[in-house]
């Protein structure tokens, strides 16, 4: 996924804390994204970053909790 956070907060095990809606999206897509059938996916926000014809439409889904469906992909 591609999208901004904010790092800061108590540091857990020495590592900094990422929060944001791109967080939460994050999470809550990669538990959609077992209906895709795919151990690796990317969300339409960081396909839009990439080479296009690198990348594979493997389908679309609702992400609880955001408005719509995303696009996913596959790299080829």
């Amino acid at each position: 996924h591609y999208g901004p956070v904010q790092i800061g907060g108590l540091l857990n095990k020495g590592e900094e804390n990422l929060t944001g809606s791109a967080v939460h999206f994050l999470f809550k897509s990669e538990k959609s994204a077992g209906s895709l059938g795919e151990s690796i996916f990317i969300s339409e926000e960081a396909a839009n970053e990439l080479d296009a014809d690198q990348l594979e439409l493997i389908g679309s889904l609702t992400v609880p909790g955001f408005p719509g469906e995303t696009n996913f992909y596959s790299i080829k």
